[in-house]
């Protein structure tokens, strides 16, 4: 039906909130200024979503995406099943799996990303992301923004580093800055990818970069509710741009590489369940003699 609204699908990866809150900002003010011309159905982590990826064309006709990267560019926890969907699509499509051409053809996208640029896997997952969904044949209908996030307070000199005052994050629902819990941060690499101090931008260790991230997401807000509202009669065009603007710099992992770098999140249950399984019978053998051994006799119900 030509006048339907277009239908959204909001996914977000968030280590530690800040690609939500932003994200959810987002769709607030997209769902209250809407004409009409489109409407967010869903608005979900990556590990939420309850279809393949090469179904999303058939089923929406814009996908947003906003997420963060963690450790050494790896994906946040709740994004690790989308982006390991998109990979394996990638390659069924390689296989000859894809059928009639690339499996997101008809369906355009935006991606959000955010880090911090004293690390330098900088907008690795963001960035990673946007080329997938390029690759299947989604049409990217705006330009990627890459939000700068302020660096947490220093508990620890960074090597080469001059002392400056603390940083802290701030929250994207209220503008405040939360209390020091004591954790860890991970915005977008581990403690041994921290960049020289002479690589970094202007402006990396300044106070205010909270505020240059509130107008990244700004511009992404008002760039992506233009594109909704023209979303029906741009869907056969080029996309606005390559992947590799505004940044290119890129590290590309296999999917046994994510899976070992981040195997306390892994739910998919085709994978799990062989291990699982042999993981449980090798505890209950191991329980059954320890019993014999001190004259018990064990019985297992199943």
């Amino acid at each position: 039906m030509p006048d339907s609204p277009a239908r959204v699908l909001v996914v977000y990866g968030s280590e530690g909130g800040n690609a939500r809150r932003a994200i959810t900002k987002c769709v607030r003010a997209w769902e209250r200024e809407c004409d009409g011309s489109y409407a967010v159905e869903r608005v979900v982590a990556g590990c939420e979503l309850d279809c393949p990826v090469d179904e999303l064309a058939s089923r929406y006709e814009v996908l947003i995406v906003a997420t963060s990267s963690f450790g050494e560019g790896d994906p946040p926890e709740n994004y690790l099943p989308f982006l390991l969907g998109l990979l394996r699509a990638k390659e069924a499509a390689a296989r000859g799996g894809g059928g009639g051409g690339p499996p997101l053809r008809g369906l355009q996208h935006a991606v959000l990303g955010f880090g911090q640029s004293v690390f330098a896997t900088y907008q690795n997952c963001p960035r990673w992301t946007d080329k997938l969904l390029g690759e299947l044949g989604s049409r990217r209908f705006v330009r990627r923004v890459e939000a700068e996030e302020a660096l947490p307070p220093l508990r620890a000199p960074l090597a080469h580093v001059s002392p400056s005052p603390p940083q802290v994050e701030v929250d994207e629902a209220n503008d405040e800055a939360p209390a020091d819990e004591g954790g860890d941060y991970f915005g977008s690499g581990g403690a041994g990818s921290v960049r020289d101090v002479g690589a970094l931008p202007e402006g990396a260790l300044d106070p205010d970069a909270g505020l240059e991230r509130r107008r990244g997401v700004d511009r992404f807000r008002f760039e992506v509710q233009w594109a909704l509202t023209h979303a029906r009669d741009t869907a056969g065009e080029p996309p606005v741009c390559g992947w590799g603007s505004p940044g290119s710099e890129l590290t590309e992992r296999c999917e046994a590489e994510l899976l070992e770098a981040r195997p306390e999140v892994v739910r998919d249950s085709a994978l799990l369940a062989g291990p699982l399984l042999r993981l449980l019978l090798a505890g209950a053998a191991a329980a059954a003699a320890a019993a014999a051994a001190a004259g018990y006799e064990l019985r297992l119900a199943w």
